[in-house]
């Protein structure tokens, strides 16, 4: 499956935010934007275009399966499951720096370009800190998925939100990483792109 135009709204609205400059403090915004880019750059080479490819992964990672097999995806040496249930897992870095969160809930209601219309505000209402950075369609092995930057000011913190839906299910991905926090955010990045649904 081929990627969007780029006349797609999701696409636009990446050239249409942030709406005002980022508040963060000024030594982190490069910093912010770096690690936002390590994690989109992965998600956006997730697969070739055909669109089926497995991802390969080293020996040395595991593997988390929810435990009605809804989903699953694999995380390097270094990170680990930190919550489980049946419905969502959450797998962080050893060293605090980046943690990543699936949750499955039933299938998405309208589309993606719609929803990364609402999405900025939902999060500023959710977030008073919320500064966003920006949106893009990606193809993971799901299906087209919404993939959504934005920065959380007070807690120095970068958020990518990932929307993977599929016909019956809807994943939510949250990966979250430190300002500065390159290697960790391309961790996060391949294990949001490691999606697989059951």
């Amino acid at each position: 499956m081929s990627m969007r135009p780029a006349t797609d709204p999701v696409l636009v609205l990446t050239r249409s935010v942030p709406p005002r400059p980022l508040s963060v403090r000024p030594r982190h915004i490069v910093a912010a934007l770096c690690v936002a880019a390590a994690i989109v750059s992965i998600l956006l080479f997730a697969l070739p275009s055909g669109g089926s490819t497995p991802v390969k992964h080293a020996a040395t990672s595991s593997t988390y399966t929810a435990p009605g097999g809804a989903f699953s995806l694999s995380y390097p040496a270094g990170w680990h499951a930190t919550a489980a249930g049946a419905s969502a897992v959450a797998i962080q870095r050893a060293d605090r720096s980046a943690l990543v969160t699936v949750r499955e809930s039933a299938p998405l209601k309208g589309s993606l370009s719609k929803l990364a219309q609402g999405l900025p505000r939902e999060l500023h209402k959710r977030f008073p800190d919320f500064q966003p950075i920006g949106a893009r369609a990606v193809q993971l092995s799901t299906g087209p998925a919404l993939v959504y930057s934005f920065v959380r000011t007070k807690s120095d913190k970068v958020e990518t939100m990932v929307v993977a839906p599929t016909a019956k299910h809807t994943f939510t991905l949250v990966a979250v990483a430190k300002p500065g926090a390159k290697q960790a955010a391309a961790d996060a990045g391949a294990i949001v792109r490691s999606l697989r649904a059951g």
